[in-house]
């Protein structure tokens, strides 16, 4: 029987930008298939903070400006979750 191995990704290590983010998550995602290839079985968990403090900022800078509404911070580490699932999930099914 193959092991189970839990991957913890942290925020840092996900990028700065959408450009960043993508390309580590590349990475990242060709170690991970190599694992799921030999049968072992994995639970993929990650960090968001510096994510989420910059979409924070933006969505925060835009609602000073009238150009959007405000977003509580909680709402945006929920959206910035789901972005980091779909991006990962992509570049495993590729």
């Amino acid at each position: 029987m193959m092991a189970k191995i839990v991957v913890a990704l942290g925020g840092n290590a996900l990028g700065k930008s959408p450009q960043e983010q993508l390309e580590l998550v590349k990475n990242t995602a060709k170690s991970l298939v190599g694992l799921i290839t030999k049968g072992h079985e994995i639970v993929i968990s990650h960090g968001n903070g510096p994510q989420v403090g910059s979409i924070n900022l933006g969505l925060n800078y835009a609602a000073e400006h009238n150009q959007g509404p405000a977003f509580p911070f909680a709402e945006c580490g929920r959206n910035e979750s789901s972005l980091h699932r779909l991006s990962i999930t992509r570049k495993l099914t590729k």
